[in-house]
């Protein structure tokens, strides 16, 4: 590649997400490889994508301040809270006989969308009292992306986290050798962000 690719990722979810809904919201990461003429592959596990959470930014627009959302990483193990300044760049030893699902792949210019349900837990918000006693399932609720983070009757804005970099990738070559070499970082451009509005 002559030209240094770049992604541009977008967070999307519907103007108006409800507790009392039968379906769950749909929250969807948008995510388009620009000055680049080959398709790349990123190892979904060593992505800053994987978790989707680890790639989000909400902020309630009633408080104007940050959801204290979990950050996990690819151990499982809850990683930096929302805030706290580390690098935001991850990278990997990425291996070319792992199977295709274990990749991202993206196209020159061709929107990837990964989607997922928004309401995983239940019907309210979990804070920080409700979590109390609840034993094994306190971690699972705690690190897991959905309502359940967030207050009924509020506006929240979601985007895509500033400064993140994709630090391990691979040039899905003509020959068809991928090779995971050491590469400079992927810059990752965000679109915009969205309003949505909670309701019971």
């Amino acid at each position: 590649m002559t030209v240094a690719p770049r992604i541009i990722a977008q967070a999307n979810l519907p103007a108006l997400c409800s507790f009392s809904s039968e379906e769950a919201p749909v929250l969807r990461l948008i995510l388009t490889l620009t000055s680049s003429s080959s398709t790349i592959k990123i190892p979904r596990y060593a992505s800053p994508f994987w978790p989707v959470v680890n790639a989000l930014s909400i902020i309630n627009l009633q408080t104007h301040e940050v959801v204290q959302l979990p950050r996990i990483d690819i151990n499982f193990r809850s990683a930096a809270a929302e805030g706290d300044k580390e690098p935001s760049v991850v990278s990997s030893s990425a291996t070319t006989k792992a199977q295709d699902e274990d990749y991202i792949t993206l196209q020159p210019d061709v929107p990837y969308t990964i989607s997922l349900g928004f309401r995983p837990f239940g019907h309210e918000l979990y804070d920080s009292e409700r979590l109390k006693g609840l034993g094994s399932d306190k971690y699972k609720i705690a690190t897991t992306l959905g309502m359940h983070l967030l207050q009924a009757g509020v506006e929240y804005e979601i985007s895509v986290r500033e400064g993140m970099k994709l630090g391990s990738w691979i040039e899905d070559t003509p020959s068809g050798q991928d090779e995971a070499a050491e590469r400079d970082p992927i810059p990752i451009d965000i679109v915009n962000s969205v309003k949505f509005h909670v309701e019971a």
